[in-house]
This record gives C-alpha cells, structure tokens and sequence, in this order.
C-alpha cells in the first residue's frame, strides 16, 4: 500500500554530524549485501513478500500466534490468523526489514508516494538510541487455496519476459490488518544498557492478545523511567484508519513510560476488538513462476536478490541524504562540510 508522502524529521541534537553523515564505504556496502542475502536465502519461502525475507540482526523477543484467543476478544465472531511479535533490532537495515516495507518501491515513490514515510524513517532516531524495539500484530483473512492459476501465453514472449513479468507474479493480496509499533528507548546519564534491556523487556510483556499491565510489569516500567526515555511511533492498516473517530498520533507524548506504553496497549486493544472487521488489502503474496503449470519450463528466471538487498541499502542512504538536506536548511551543519560531503559523494559514485 502506498501513503501521502511526508519526509522523515531528522532530531539530530546530540549526534557528532561529522561521523553521522560519513559517505558508504563501497566494500562495506558489498559486504552487507553478501550478509543480507545470506540472511534472506535462510529464512526464504515460496509465497511471501520478498522485501521481508531476511531480517538481518534482530532478535524475536516474543512471537504469539492463534486465532482462539483472539476471537473470544474480537466484537464480533470470526476465523482469523493472528500473529503477535516484537522484535530489539539491532540495526537500521533490518529495521526496515522488520517493517515489512518495499524499498524498491519507497526509493522510486520519494517524494510522490512510498509504502512508508515520515516519523517511521527517521534513521538520526535510530542512532540516537540505546535500543530499539519493533511490535508488531497481525490479522489475516484466510487466503483462497483452491483458487487455480493459469499461465497466460498469449501475452507470453521469451525476449521480453524479464522487463514483463519480473521473477515472481502475484498470487493474492493479504487482507486484514496489522499495527506497527516502535519504541526507541534512550538511557539516562551512565545507565547500565543491560540492566535497561532487562527493564524494556520485562515491560513489553504487556504486548498481545489477553495479556494486561500487571504489577510486576508496572514495577519493571517505572524502574525503567528512572534510567531511560521512551518514545512510541504508531502506524497501523485496516478498519481502525477507516472507522476509528480518534487518531492516535504519529508520537505518543506522556509523564511516564507507564502513560507512554499504556497508551500502545490501548491501541492494540482497538485494534483486536475490530480484528473481524480488518479487510485492508495490505501485503501482495508473491509467488514462483514454477508453481504455474503451464508455465513455459525452458524459460530462464534471473535472480534478483541482490538487487532487493541494495534496494535496501539505497533506501538507507536516501534517508539519510533527506536528512542533511532538512538540516542544511535549518543551518545545522557548516556549509564547508556539507559542500565536501556532497563533492565525495559524487566523486566515489
């Protein structure tokens, strides 16, 4: 899906913007192609949605599906799956990854469109804190399975089927709905970093389906607002965008981390209650020309994983160009710098 386009707002107090704005080293780029395609040829499937292949470094702190649970909880009766993680991400590409977002698609629609766009950009966030954490949940209409697919050859030619049809073609949309939550967690003075790990993560036990802020839970999050700051940037797809009278704000803004992460259980409480009604077409199912049977089977597929992980890399740096361009215009950074950041770029390019 596609949404108006608003850049990301760069808070870069606080950032040494001489390290932050270092142009891509070409070997470390090539390398992180090399690890991500590994990464996704690891954890790939026939159907899925390619540009979520691969998470990169991040951990699965908790991982919650069913759809008893999430019936009983829902206003009306229905058969859904239910999916409920979060994830500490570790880095900004798996991030990206983590947010299940084209950056193909992103890159080309800057500007105009992009599958997603402002706060959930913002790579100076990323940098800034001690840790991030990325909640998710995820309702899914069952998919058709008895749907039959036929290869269409009279639009078929083999010297043009690459710039045609690409490598996958689309089986289906998911439809449903899906909140995304992050949580930029930054610590205090000297905090001890494991110590705020071990209170975040105690805290987001609050997170999925009939679960609720106990009162150790409520101790872990007030231990964590003596050592850190918390902040939580929604986003959500389905029947809460289109039904729902109030609008939850891009950051939540509250006293405490109680208030803060209280306000992400509200949400996602809405959003169960109205799991029947999630009916957003919010994800295309791609599937492998090999599945098709009357595909042509002497046709040659090129692959294009490489490209899908330097896609993500150029997402990576656009970002953070966008952001330097917001900078300059507020004079954040001195134009001498800037102009010699701009000329190696060009050079190395």
């Amino acid at each position: 899906m596609t949404f108006k386009f608003t850049p990301p707002q760069p808070d870069v107090a606080g950032l040494n913007l001489r390290t932050y704005f270092v142009r891509p080293d070409p070997k470390a780029v090539l390398l992180a192609v090399k690890s991500l395609k590994s990464a996704a040829q690891n954890t790939s499937s026939p159907m899925a949605n390619d540009d979520k292949a691969g998470a990169g470094q991040s951990t699965t702190v908790r991982d919650e599906a069913g759809d008893t649970v999430l019936a009983a909880r829902s206003t009306i009766p229905c058969t859904r799956g239910f999916t409920s993680q979060y994830h500490l991400v570790e880095d900004y590409l798996s991030y990206l990854k983590i947010l299940g977002i084209s950056a193909g698609a992103t890159v080309s629609g800057w500007g105009q469109s992009a599958s997603v766009s402002g706060d959930y950009l913002n790579q100076a966030k990323f940098e800034k804190s001690t840790l991030t954490y990325v909640a998710t949940m995820e309702v899914q209409e069952q998919l058709d399975v008895d749907q039959e697919f036929w290869f269409n050859k009279t639009m078929y030619s083999p010297e043009t089927f690459h710039m045609a049809f690409g490598n996958r073609w689309i089986h289906g949309f998911q439809t449903g709905g899906k909140i995304i939550v992050r949580i930029s967690i930054k610590s205090k003075g000297k905090a001890n970093a494991n110590e705020i790990k071990a209170h975040a993560e105690a805290s987001l036990h609050f997170w999925g389906v009939g679960t609720s802020i106990s009162g150790r839970v409520k101790k872990s999050m007030e231990e964590l607002d003596k050592h850190a700051d918390v902040e939580v940037s929604m986003h959500y797809q389905g029947e809460m965008g289109n039904h729902m009278q109030e609008s939850p704000p891009e950051n939540t803004h509250a006293s405490s981390v109680e208030e803060i992460l209280g306000q992400a259980k509200w949400w996602a409480t809405k959003f169960v209650e109205n799991s029947c009604k999630h009916n957003y077409k919010y994800r295309a199912i791609l599937d492998e020309y090999e599945n098709v049977p009357n595909f042509p089977w002497d046709q040659p597929l090129k692959d294009y994983s490489n490209a899908h992980e330097v896609a993500y890399l150029v997402l990576k740096e656009r970002v953070k160009v966008s952001e330097l361009a917001q900078v300059l215009q507020t004079g954040g950074v001195p134009t001498a710098f800037a102009i010699s950041r701009i000329e190696n770029n060009i050079h190395e390019s």
